[in-house]
């Protein structure tokens, strides 16, 4: 029996995935949590071989949840971030392939889901924490805004001092990257930015970027530099590796 524990702070999502579970006779729900800091007390006191995380907890959010978890010594389970464009038949997809694990991979497949499997062998790749960042904020990976904000993000952990510069500086570095024109290159961010800030859930965004909260999508500038900081606190506390 696979012992699953779900922690998130929208009760709607607790009762799908409470629902959903109980329709796979190979799982069993062993507690439910809306709160990060009880979910770490229940990790240590009855560890679960399935972690359930919504994209918001009550007392932090799920990516911060994550970083924290990635941190931890304990951690056993597979953890499933869970964002709210994942309905019911989603996570049955992915709960199916963690019950039959030949068929792991097919929660690949699930939408508004992602898969973390806990790796003790190393720090996490700061890279990987980018692509966590940028999937939360519905920016999905085959535009090339994505691989252009992927790559500056990276840049700009090593010199800061380029959120300042933008135009001068590192336009002109996405430009000679990836073979294409300074205005192409912040044209293709700021569209990639603003088509997901459309389509994404208002609260995840108004969490990183204040500016959000009224309604406002973030500049390019604004974006890259609320990035940064929340993949820095992310990245103290997994052990972000380069």
């Amino acid at each position: 029996m696979i012992k699953v524990i779900i922690a998130a702070a929208d009760s709607a999502q607790r009762r799908a995935l409470k629902e959903t579970l109980l329709q796979n006779d190979s799982l069993t729900l062993s507690a439910v949590t809306d709160r990060g800091s009880e979910l770490l007390e229940l990790l240590d006191s009855q560890p679960p071989d399935v972690l359930l995380v919504g994209q918001e907890l009550a007392d932090r959010s799920g990516l911060q949840m994550l970083a924290e978890l990635r941190g931890t010594a304990f951690l056993q389970p597979d953890v499933v971030f869970a964002f709210s464009g994942g309905g019911t038949g989603s996570f049955q997809i992915l709960l199916n392939a963690m019950a039959y694990p030949p068929d792991r991979e097919a929660h690949l497949a699930a939408p508004g889901l992602a898969l973390y499997q806990p790796d003790r062998r190393g720090p996490v790749p700061y890279r990987r924490l980018i692509a966590d960042f940028l999937f939360a904020l519905g920016i999905p990976a085959n535009v090339k805004g994505y691989r252009y904000l992927m790559w500056s993000l990276e840049q700009i952990r090593q010199d800061p001092e380029l959120l300042n510069l933008l135009t001068k500086a590192l336009y002109p570095m996405v430009g000679r990257q990836f073979r294409t024109k300074d205005g192409a290159a912040e044209r293709a961010m700021r569209h990639t930015i603003g088509t997901a800030f459309r389509q994404g859930d208002q609260t995840v965004w108004a969490s990183y970027f204040p500016s959000c909260a009224h309604g406002r999508k973030p500049t390019n500038g604004e974006f890259l530099a609320g990035a940064h900081e929340a993949l820095r606190q992310m990245a103290e506390g997994a052990n972000a590796s380069d």
